[in-house]
């Protein structure tokens, strides 16, 4: 009987193995997460060779047009992951500052400020080559990256314009200030009118260099040495002054 049990016990044993449920197959592995596109930042040439060409060649689209009301480039990124300084990036998604909405700008940092936790620090383009540093959330600062080519060509081509219209903002700029200067030192010497009209014919840096040759010198008729000077750097003489002055009064007296 005993040997029965046992051979009833190892029946339902093998019976159980062979009904056993068998395991799942195997998971086939998860896709890998793609890494995120490359930023481009204006650290990087804005060579052809920079932008990560496509293994496939497609057919050529039509250059993009940058204005500050056109669509962003680029879409927003799942992570939102940390910037860089001099990463090329479009505003997108303002509320309150709409019409910042489109236009381009660098990073510069993340905002220090403890009350601006999340922000970063946005240097602006806006028209006329004016900058200005605008403090702005993550999710409203989409990146510039190295596979949409045309977004970069885009993107760079208008940063060249602003480039241009910047440095002829700063040469009004300084001229207004050599201006005033000039204005300012003419207020404090007695000059009399001809002098005066010659340093405005002249370029208000050349104008200006003329009078920074009074300043600390001994000069006892300074009207006169400032005259002697504007006439020098203009290249003309008292009869010419003369000349110039004498068809002017005729033009009066008829």
């Amino acid at each position: 009987p005993k040997l029965a049990d046992m051979a009833a016990v190892l029946e339902i044993d093998s019976d159980i193995e062979e009904v056993s449920v068998k395991p799942a197959p195997p998971k086939p592995p998860a896709p890998k997460p793609s890494a995120p596109a490359a930023c481009i930042s204006l650290d990087d040439d804005d060579d052809d060779d920079n932008v990560a060409p496509s293994k496939s060649k497609p057919p050529p689209a039509p250059p993009k047009v940058w204005s500050a009301t056109s669509a962003p480039l680029v879409a927003a990124s799942e992570a939102l992951p940390d910037l860089n300084k001099g990463h090329l990036v479009v505003l997108t998604g303002l509320q309150n500052a709409a019409h910042l909405n489109g236009r381009r700008g660098v990073v510069e940092r993340k905002d220090p400020r403890p009350a601006a936790k999340g922000r970063w620090e946005v240097e602006v383009r806006l028209d006329g080559g004016r900058l200005e540093i605008k403090s702005l959330k993550r999710e409203n600062i989409k990146t510039v990256t190295r596979t949409d080519k045309v977004a970069c060509k885009a993107w760079l081509a208008a940063e060249k314009t602003h480039k241009a219209d910047r440095q002829k903002l700063q040469d009004q700029e300084e001229e207004w200030r050599i201006k005033r200067c000039v204005e300012a030192k003419c207020g404090k010497l007695a000059l009399k009118t001809p002098t005066l009209e010659l340093l405005h014919r002249l370029k208000p840096a050349d104008a200006l260099s003329v009078l920074d040759k009074v300043d600390g010198s001994h000069i006892t008729d300074i009207d006169e040495f400032v005259s002697t000077q504007a006439r020098l750097s203009l290249g003309v003489s008292e009869s010419d002054d003369e000349e110039v002055k004498e068809p002017e009064s005729k033009r009066v007296k008829s």
